[in-house]
């Protein structure tokens, strides 16, 4: 069997959009490779930021900062590589997911305004490697990739709403089988993409 990497994923892509070209590189000097290489960490962050994944979600402490802002008790430092921000709760409840917090740029960087003293923090993290991608995520993903790249790569009609559908269905068996790897429920949103193109 083939690894799952970043260039099985594109070539899925294309495949989806029955292309008969694929890309041995993202380097290489192909109008294929160049839009890839364009969509292909852009659309994996809008795919991961989208839903609360499971095998995306991370749990750490977070380190306290000195900046007083009004209306909060405590401000934290954002963690690196967080791309959603799931709950903020203290560190004696770590399921307790009801406590209030912001996400705000600060001059020293994005951070988490709470009123929990020692909190953690379950996030979204910015999954990059494909091997940890469970292999519904890495479908989805690649006929989200083929409905990015669709327009700028070829002209046929109706190849849009073909794997907008396509994607939904996709989206839809990698969220459930990402929501059976555990017995408690987490936030869920729709999915801004699609709302967006509503």
């Amino acid at each position: 069997a083939t690894m799952q990497s970043q260039i099985s994923i594109c070539n899925r892509a294309l495949a989806h959009m029955g292309q008969t070209r694929f890309v041995r590189s993202l380097d290489e000097a192909s109008e294929e490779a160049e839009t890839l290489r364009l969509h292909y960490d852009p659309v994996r962050r809008a795919l991961l930021s989208d839903r609360a994944w499971r095998f995306a979600t991370m749990l750490s402490p977070l380190p306290e900062l000195t900046t007083p802002v009004p209306g909060w008790e405590r401000a934290y430092a954002a963690p690196a590589g967080c791309l959603r921000v799931i709950a903020v709760t203290p560190a004696t409840a770590p399921d307790d997911l009801s406590a209030a917090f912001e996400t705000v740029r600060l001059p020293s960087g994005r951070a988490i305004l709470a009123n929990v003293p020692d909190a953690l923090c379950r996030y979204v993290y910015d999954v990059s490697d494909p091997l940890e991608f469970p292999p519904l995520f890495a479908d989805a993903f690649s006929w989200r990739l083929a409905l990015e790249i669709s327009t700028p790569l070829t002209t046929k009609q109706n190849l849009r709403d073909h794997l907008a559908a396509h994607y939904m269905e996709a989206l839809r068996r990698a969220v459930d089988a990402d929501a059976a790897e555990a017995s408690l429920p987490l936030p869920e949103w729709g999915d801004e993409y699609i709302k967006a193109r509503a």
